[in-house]
């Protein structure tokens, strides 16, 4: 019961957050085979996540 109400709190986040706009990314598993995206999307995710910080 613990992790469904996790999963669903999760959930109620990301919709709440794509109501508004937010742009929600999906990160696929490093180890997928042949995946030769993983560093340039998690050096975006990290240079989005720096910008939205720096007015903090």
């Amino acid at each position: 019961a613990f992790v469904t109400a996790v999963w669903m709190t999760i959930t109620t986040v990301a919709e709440i957050l794509a109501d508004r706009g937010v742009h929600l990314h999906i990160h696929p598993s490093h180890n997928v085979p042949g995946d030769t995206t993983a560093h340039e999307r998690l050096d975006k995710a990290l240079a989005e996540y720096k910008r939205r910080v720096a007015g903090v």
